[in-house]
């Protein structure tokens, strides 16, 4: 079958009246009957064939239609002139030959029977005349001489195409569907026909210069009606999947909208290219090819290039409807729907050729690169800056100053030429007057995050080289404590303890860093039970939530929070309030992100995304007031936060007068933050600060 990609104009002698409401009206079908000259249609069979047809296909329809068969009539005659695949019928000749008797039909359904040993073949054709289209040639066989009327009333039965009245609502992908016959039995007897998934083909209506009314198939358009589509008075809502920016646009002209139920299936197809100006192939486009919708459409939907012909073919089948996407350069490109109608669709589709695409194509190409190795950057860098954290949680201060020095020494040697290809890069961009591309935006702001961590390694350098050329055992305690501080940051209190003990090894004499530690460790302990599996929760689920698994786990993270409140627990609640941070700002991310489409699917993961970033703020709210209040009430923090100080050999050999050192802490695992804070007593995040290696400031409720 071939689909061409234009909109081919039938004329209709049918009134303005075709367009008001037919609900309520039953369809007028005329199956016509071709039998061969072959003598195993004997009369007496023919006969029989004609009855039983008649008598299946009345009971089929009941009161939706009412059905004629004939085995005389012109439509016949002209079928046998002409045969089966080129018979054609002009769109004058409609109105004339869909009668019966006197009376206009509105369906007729055209069969040629012949017997083709070792059985019998039947191939029909549909003819509609509400929207005058000639259906394509199908055919079918059965061995069964009792079955041939059988295989005809089948036939008939799976390839009835319903017609509606299309009428556009304000929402322009949203349109409600009038079907003929559609309160006849309260619709129950056409549902079979429309299913929970079908696919419509629609038409404007066009009123032409004599009055009589044409109808224009939309190009690139279809209806789709899904489950729970229903609408009252047996009608029906369709989502529009079109190209066009406004299907629905009435003038004088256009007087009304109507629409055939096409017959999908299973199937492939193979796709054309060529240059709208000269016919010639196009090859310079790439081709994306889904069933699933255009918003699922990723690099893994992609298709072959086109040939030196233009051609492209789906490889796999695809299930009733294909999304296709069609793209040169960096351009968004164009979508279309291609309903598949046959094993196989054949699609010719005229793209207007971009003289620049070529070299879009080349700078997505060369940004691509980079952000690959951008990434692989960051991936190694990552990897350094938690050895980094191993060696000094060590003591092994050295090793860290040579680690460190490494991952400088890596990070520079992609850094002078990255910078530079991004100015060619942005250069070209601007050259071409386009906007530049989303992954060169990035590249350049994780260029930027780059240099800064750069810079913090160079500063954790210096430090680490202080800290080993003093090699004093109150250094090494600043740096554990600077530690212990960054954990009690993260909320990781049992990590936080360690730290403060192994600073106190280093120079036991540090009481503040005792009572801390003290503090910390009665703060810290185990009510009961409930406690114990409350905070278990929040450290070892909680914590690795992610966002589909969120709603089912928030429930669990509220009772878990009513139970650290209980033990008075407010360390494990500050953890909570971390973890919800991250949480709120996912959601949050995520229902911007859906607000932007379109789809059904996805309006509805919107509201439900939108109802539980409600849910989850509400519950951070409650877990902020408590934390705040018990916190403060503990004596472990005030609103300057805690500080806890350190005993110090002399005031002029203070390490925290100098650019101390800490370990590279902060999260390893994000290789575009920095790896450490690079003075002891400074911190970049702005959370409550932890204790800090230097002497409490003045008026701190910390030790």
């Amino acid at each position: 079958m071939n689909l061409l990609i234009a909109a081919a104009l039938i004329s209709s002698s049918a009134g303005a009246a075709e367009l008001a409401s037919r609900a309520d009206q039953p369809y007028r079908i005329l199956v016509a009957l071709h039998f061969s000259d072959d003598a195993a249609f004997t009369p007496a069979f023919a006969n029989s064939v004609e009855r039983q047809v008649r008598d299946q296909t009345r009971n089929l329809f009941g009161p939706l239609a009412e059905v004629e068969v004939a085995t005389k009539h012109p439509l016949i005659e002209r079928l046998r002139a002409a045969g089966m695949e080129a018979f054609s019928l002009r769109p004058d000749e409609f109105a004339a030959n869909l009668t019966f008797g006197e009376r206009p039909c509105d369906k007729v359904f055209l069969f040629d029977l012949d017997f083709r040993s070792p059985g019998y073949r039947l191939a029909w054709r549909q003819l509609d005349g509400d929207v005058e289209q000639l259906g394509p040639l199908r055919s079918r066989e059965t061995p069964d001489r009792q079955w041939v009327a059988k295989a005809v009333a089948l036939a008939i039965q799976e390839d009835f195409a319903p017609v509606a009245l299309v009428l556009p609502t304000v929402e322009r992908n949203k349109v409600q569907l009038e079907f003929r016959g559609s309160l006849i039995e309260k619709g129950r007897r056409l549902s079979a026909w429309l299913g929970d998934d079908c696919i419509l083909q629609p038409y404007w209506v066009v009123q032409q210069a004599d009055g009589s009314l044409a109808r224009v198939a939309l190009p690139y358009t279809v209806l789709r009606v899904e489950r729970g589509d229903g609408a009252n008075g047996g009608g029906k809502w369709a989502r529009v999947i079109t190209n066009l920016p406004n299907p629905w646009l009435q003038s004088a002209r256009v007087v009304g909208f109507q629409a055939c139920k096409l017959h999908t299936q299973s199937g492939r197809f193979r796709l054309r290219l060529v240059d709208q100006a000269s016919g010639a192939p196009v090859q310079n486009c790439a081709v994306y090819a889904s069933d699933r919708g255009f918003e699922v459409i990723d690099d893994a939907s992609r298709l072959a290039d086109p040939d030196a012909r233009g051609y492209v073919v789906v490889s796999r089948p695809l299930e009733h409807l294909a999304y296709l996407r069609i793209s040169q350069g960096a351009g968004p490109g164009i979508q279309l729907p291609l309903p598949i109608t046959a094993d196989w669709c054949e699609l010719t589709c005229q793209v207007a050729i971009d003289e620049g695409a070529a070299e879009r194509n080349d700078l997505e190409r060369q940004t691509g690169y980079l952000v690959e190795d951008l990434k692989a950057l960051q991936a190694g860098l990552s990897d350094r800056v938690r050895e980094v954290n191993r060696l000094n949680a060590d003591k092994r201060y050295e090793e860290a100053l040579r680690e460190t020095r490494d991952a400088l020494s890596y990070g520079e040697k992609y850094s002078a030429s990255a910078l530079k290809n991004q100015r060619v890069l942005r250069k070209r961009w601007e050259q071409l007057k386009l906007a530049p591309s989303t992954a060169l935006a990035w590249l350049e702001k994780e260029s930027q995050e780059l240099a800064l961590q750069q810079s913090g390694l160079e500063t954790l350098a210096e430090n680490l080289d202080r800290i080993i050329q003093r090699n004093d055992a109150q250094s090494r305690a600043n740096v554990l404590i600077e530690l212990g501080a960054q954990e009690e940051r993260n909320g990781d209190i049992d990590q936080a303890i360690d730290k403060y003990v192994l600073a106190l090894g280093e120079q036991p004499e540090q009481p503040a860093v005792e009572k801390r530690l003290a503090q910390l460790k009665a703060a810290w302990q185990i009510k009961n039970p409930a406690h114990r599996q409350a905070r278990r929760f929040i450290f070892e689920i909680w914590n690795k939530v992610d966002l589909p698994g969120l709603e089912s786990q928030l429930p669990e993270a509220e009772r878990a929070f009513s139970a650290v409140q209980s033990a008075g627990d407010f360390l494990a609640s500050g953890k909570l309030l971390k973890i919800n941070e991250r949480l709120v700002s996912d959601v949050d991310r995520l229902v911007q992100q859906l607000a932007d489409r379109d789809g059904e699917a996805d309006r509805q993961e919107h509201e439900k995304y939108v109802a539980l970033l409600e849910r989850l703020a509400k519950f951070q709210q409650s877990v902020a007031e408590y934390y705040g209040a018990a916190s403060l009430e503990s004596g472990l923090t005030s609103k300057a936060g805690p500080s806890v100080g350190v005993v110090k050999p002399s005031e002029a050999s203070d390490p925290t007068k100098e650019n101390q050192a800490p370990g590279a802490g902060g999260d390893a695992g994000q290789p575009s933050r920095s790896p450490a804070s690079p003075k002891a007593g400074k911190n970049d995040d702005a959370q409550e600060e932890p204790p800090l290696p230097a002497k409490p400031p003045a008026g701190s409720a910390g030790p």
